[in-house]
């Protein structure tokens, strides 16, 4: 009902507003000026000019005094009196340069040094100037692609859906527009998508948002990228930046400088480009800057600019009247451009909000409409499109109806269910579009594997799906998911099943049910420290065996949710039994007269080399908070932001004995606490991990209920290795019922320190610094010291990592470092 009284108000709005002004806006020597700002004076309502310097101004009938700005242009104000559709053309002179060239003697400092310290020293208070405010954002992104290939990986890619020509093989990939409203009060941020309209997809909602398109360059750092940014004005800039004064032009009685940014390396986390500095106020006026691939080290980017103007709202008090993010990138044989630009008007410096208005959430869609209506949109938006932007709406929302139509549907449905011989290898699934089922089976070629306890063995994943909506377009609410497999061992001559199965009830508090039972082989540590994969080739390469499992028959229940926001829970009950495993088979590429030491980890003191079998009836709970969580709502689902504060969590299990010797019966309880990235500036990042587990109590554990800890033994490791395991531990020497301690801290400098020498920083190379330590009463204190070498690789492919470790045991630092490779991607599911 919300949606469509909004959609009445709009649909009313646009024959209201029927007056407008609109024009093309160049020099004086006829070139286009693109993107130049149109605003009412003494406001912010106004519009920019497109590509194409044109603009459009919906404008009640009346007399206004209208304002055209562009960086390097005088400002120019124009009596305007708007009568039904009003062009008024406009010619801006270029701005007055008294300072064109500045002579500096050798030894003497560029006059931008003075004028870049007051900014510097202004910075704060501008910062902080506007406590409060709100404004309305209206945001155009599109992505384009160039040139792009017929065929990939022998694969035929056809017209992207139509989205690009198939004679120049270039389109739009994405157009899409949103009109948000930003609330900000200090620290805290909402922002509420008030209308959005996606090219070719009237049940979208775009990409775009202005709580990702914030540059405040009046912060030491922008966090909007993967890598932090120092600004041109932060607090340590002059150590990191060179400055140059290029000109001085006089804009409404006041001088404004026109400075060269030049970062001291190219590969330095900083911009490059021009910075526009207001005299005597030192705030901010303009910036034109770019960032390249290698200032924020991802090979697949080639440039990044992010072009403002700010404008005058109240004494001294500046912010920002529109914004351009451009970008380019490649990706393989794909060239792709684009931009996000924005308008930022109405505000309002003085909003009264309620005491309830501002809570975690900082994105809200749940009240927005979606239109495709050009004729509602021509009301709303202050850019006009291009000539190119309405054809492509044109173009996909034709192509969205035939999308749409049943003869469409089951021709795809043919198309992409044609089962072919090769997806025997790679996996076949079967959609049906009308029923929003898939049913299918995955790469035999993943599943095969070895190992010295299965031999040869085939692990062949089914899979099942079903999403509930309430048309066949509309978004998923609820979502059913089976995935049965079947392994068959062929050393062991053995068939093993098992069914796991899925319902999620509730897209914004999570809450799903899962349903898991059969029969697998297990490796005592349940966090599975050796994927498949290195196990196969450990055993068939290296003739060694660690992959050390039991046989488990087992059924599981469990449910999960969020409790509230940042809190989350899980509940879980099992039954199992669990039987041992003994080697089925020696074979291997190599050393092929040895043999496979046994299937137990080690040997104890009396020689025993299994376990007996046990059963177990376990009930597991698991606790996890994030203090302050930030989130997004849409009208289909609640999405969580990252964390932005430690997460803590709590497990504990107890299983179920009957006072016998068959089943296990403890306690145990596990405590950690996690941050993924703790920001330190052009230093890079860091994360850590704290765990503490213990036994309360314990008549009866088997093997695999010990707590284990993630070892290695074999010289090359793996992502779990880097925050919850070690390099240089046995897998399960120190495994104990008795109380432990484990901590792991880890730096990634993002190449502060390769970034400064020369030629070796042009390698990519990022440095790593890392500590992990582990006590039990048993081992004591153990530590490993370590310094590595990440992101090794070339072009895309960056997946390597050597690290350098020392070994701290026993009171005594091992005198020979330990050399570690790493593969920083998962080499299993």
């Amino acid at each position: 009902m919300k949606n469509t009284l909004f959609t009445l108000i709009l649909t009313v709005f646009s024959l209201v507003v029927h007056a407008q002004l609109t024009g093309k806006i160049t020099d004086t020597k006829g070139n286009m000026l693109p993107f130049t700002n149109v605003y009412l004076e003494g406001t912010t309502r106004g519009t920019t000019a497109n590509t194409e310097g044109v603009y459009f101004f919906d404008l009640p009938d009346g007399a206004y005094r209208i304002v055209y700005q562009s960086i390097g242009y005088k400002k120019r104000i124009e009596s305007v009196t708007v009568s039904g559709k009003t062009k008024r053309d406009v010619a801006l002179d270029v701005a007055e340069v008294e300072l064109a060239e500045v002579v500096i003697k050798s030894n003497a400092e560029d006059p931008a040094y003075p004028i870049i310290r007051k900014a510097i020293e202004n910075r704060g208070f501008f910062l902080k100037q506007v406590k409060s405010y709100t404004c309305d954002v209206y945001i155009k992104g599109l992505q384009r692609i160039d040139d792009a290939p017929t065929k990939f990986m022998g694969q035929k890619l056809g017209d992207f859906d139509g989205a690009i020509d198939t004679l120049t093989r270039s389109g739009i990939l994405y157009l899409a527009e949103t009109v948000s409203k930003m609330n900000v009060s200090g620290d805290k941020v909402k922002e509420e998508l008030m209308t959005s309209k996606v090219s070719g997809d009237d049940n979208g909602f775009a990409f775009n948002r202005a709580t990702l398109f914030d540059f405040n360059l009046y912060e030491n750092f922008n966090n909007d990228f993967s890598r932090k940014i120092m600004s041109p004005i932060a607090e340590n800039a002059l150590a990191n930046y060179r400055y140059k004064l290029v000109s001085s032009s006089r804009i409404d009685e006041q001088f404004i400088y026109k400075i060269e940014v030049i970062p001291l390396r190219k590969e330095d986390p900083t911009w490059a480009g021009f910075i526009y500095i207001i005299d005597n106020q030192w705030n901010i006026y303009a910036t034109d800057l770019f960032l390249t691939g290698k200032s924020l080290q991802q090979a697949i980017i080639d440039t990044v600019q992010l072009r403002q103007n700010y404008v005058k709202l109240d004494k001294d008090v500046w912010r920002i009247f529109s914004q351009r993010l451009d970008f380019r990138f490649q990706v393989f044989a794909f060239k792709v451009k684009g931009f996000f630009n924005g308008v930022f008007s109405n505000y309002n410096l003085r909003p009264s909000f309620s005491p309830k208005f501002f809570n975690n959430e900082v994105f809200t869609a749940v009240k927005a409409t979606k239109t495709n209506d050009l004729k509602q949109w021509e009301s709303i938006r202050p850019i006009p499109l291009t000539e190119e932007e309405v054809k492509d709406y044109r173009k996909k929302d034709s192509i969205q109806v035939i999308q749409k139509s049943k003869p469409y549907i089951d021709s795809m449905m043919r198309q992409g269910n044609r089962f072919k011989l090769s997806k025997l290898l790679f996996g076949y699934t079967y959609k049906n579009t009308y029923k929003s089922t898939s049913i299918g089976f995955g790469s035999v070629l993943n599943a095969i594997n070895f190992n010295a306890v299965q031999g040869l063995n085939l692990r062949l994943p089914f899979n099942y799906s079903k999403e509930f909506k309430d048309s066949l377009f509309a978004p998923t609410k609820r979502r059913l998911s089976l995935s049965p497999a079947i392994n068959y061992s062929f050393a062991e001559q053995k068939l093993r099943g098992e069914f796991n199965g899925n319902y999620l009830f509730n897209y914004f508090n999570r809450a799903n049910i899962s349903v898991n039972f059969g029969q697998k082989v297990q490796q005592f540590n349940a966090s599975e420290p050796i994927s498949a994969s290195w196990a196969t080739y450990q055993a068939l390469y290296q003739k060694q065996h660690a992959y050390f499992s039991y046989e488990k028959t087992f059924a599981r229940i469990s449910f999960w949710r969020e409790i509230t926001n940042g809190l989350t829970g899980n509940v879980a009950f099992e039954t199992a039994q669990r039987d041992p495993l003994s080697i089925s088979t020696h074979y291997s590429f190599k050393k092929q007269s040895e043999t496979y030491r046994n299937n137990f980890p080690f040997q104890t003191t009396n020689g025993v080399t299994s376990f007996a079998p046990t059963k177990v009836v376990l009930a597991d709970l698991n606790l996890s908070w994030t203090p302050n969580q930030k989130y997004t709502t849409y009208p289909y689902g609640k999405f969580n932001e990252s964390p932005r504060f430690p997460i803590f969590r709590a497990r504990v299990q107890k299983a179920f004995g009957n006072g016998t010797t068959d089943f296990a019966d403890f306690e145990k309880v596990k405590l950690s606490i996690e941050q993924e990235s703790v920001p330190t500036g052009l230093l890079g990042y860091s994360e850590f991990r704290t765990e503490f587990g213990a036994f309360l109590g314990k008549k009866r554990v088997s093997f695999m209920d010990l707590n284990h800890f993630n070892g290695n033994e074999f010289g090359l490791a793996e992502r779990i290795h880097f925050m919850r395991g070690f390099f240089n531990l046995p897998y399960y020497q120190f495994s104990t019922t008795d109380n432990y301690f484990t901590a792991h801290w880890q730096h990634h400098f993002d190449g502060f320190i390769l970034g400064k020498i020369p030629l070796i920083r042009k390698l990519g190379f990022k440095e790593v610094a890392r500590i992990a330590y582990l006590n039990t009463p048993q081992l004591g204190n153990y530590a490993e010291l370590g310094v590595g070498l990440d992101n090794i690789g070339y072009g895309l492919v960056r997946v390597l990592r050597l690290d350098l470790s020392w070994v701290y045991r026993d009171g005594k630092m091992s005198n020979k470092p330990i050399w570690m490779f790493a593969i920083n991607m998962p080499l299993s599911d």
